[in-house]
């Protein structure tokens, strides 16, 4: 019985995509929960709000993802494309947090932040090699509709990084207000 390269590079890379996963998942919680520690030295219940909204986001993406998958979903999963961008909606909005009643604009750049971060990973349709495509957690099995949803789930990322750089934007005029 001879292992072929193939089937050993195809394995090997599986096991390095599932260590990167596992460990972005650890480092997640680790990340998380030091946050939740500073959050709790500030004293502001509001900020807890916006805390479990942003977990909530989370578990959405991740539900969203795991139950529509598809060749899209499979193909970005093997890009690490989820993983990257949820490293990055965690850490700027973990950030943004401490800094959220500082000012108006930044509490609805966050929100917006939130609802566009949603829509790209609710809207995004996938298929299969056979069938129509699909979206909203497989309930709606329609080509017209999946390429409404498509060209909404790619519009709202799009929004999500500028409400992202806005936010960005707004935590940097607040830090030279403060100086």
């Amino acid at each position: 019985m001879e292992i072929q390269l193939s089937d050993f590079l195809i394995k090997g890379i599986g096991i390095l995509i599932l260590s990167v996963i596992l460990g972005g998942f650890i480092l997640g919680i680790f990340y998380l929960t030091r946050f939740l520690i500073k959050i709790k030295k500030l004293n502001q219940p509001e900020i807890f709000k916006y805390y479990f909204l942003m977990l909530l986001c989370i578990l959405i993406m991740t539900a969203s993802w795991l139950l529509n998958m598809g060749w899209y979903r499979i193909i970005l999963t093997w890009l690490a494309f989820p993983i990257i961008h949820l490293v990055i909606f965690v850490i700027i909005n973990g950030k943004i947090l401490l800094k959220l009643f500082c000012s108006k604009a930044l509490k609805v750049y966050t929100l917006l932040s939130y609802v566009s971060y949603l829509l790209f990973y609710l809207m995004l349709p996938d298929g299969g090699d056979i069938g129509t495509m699909y979206i909203l957690f497989s309930l709606f099995h329609n080509n017209t509709v999946a390429y409404i949803a498509g060209v909404l789930s790619v519009t709202s990322f799009f929004a999500h990084i500028v409400f992202t750089v806005f936010q960005l934007i707004e935590i940097r005029r607040l830090k030279h207000i403060s100086k």
